[in-house]
């Protein structure tokens, strides 16, 4: 139903921007040629000519903690700023 007037209203937009995900395996048990496949299939892989990532779940995990873990540092940067610029309008 993508274009019509009932895709819009339900999505927001008549064009959806689509990427896939696909979650195999886990990094420790892989042998060489299977590490192989998995570098092909990331390089490779598309579904109705839209890009698939393809990682493993201990790929996921690391990506999750890494986010999960820079999100406080983030929070505290952007409130320090937030801060300053509130003090700089103060100030002046």
């Amino acid at each position: 139903m993508e274009k019509t007037e009932a895709y819009e209203h339900r999505f927001g937009t008549r064009v959806a921007s689509v990427h896939g995900l696909a979650i195999v395996g886990r990094d420790q048990y892989m042998e060489p040629r299977e590490r192989a496949r998995l570098k092909w299939r990331r390089e490779h892989t598309v579904v109705a000519s839209k890009k698939v990532s393809v990682i493993t779940f201990d790929q996921l995990l690391s990506d999750l903690n890494y986010r999960l873990n820079r999100f406080p540092e983030a929070a505290r940067a952007d409130a320090q700023e937030f801060h300053r610029s509130l003090l700089h309008v103060f100030i002046d």
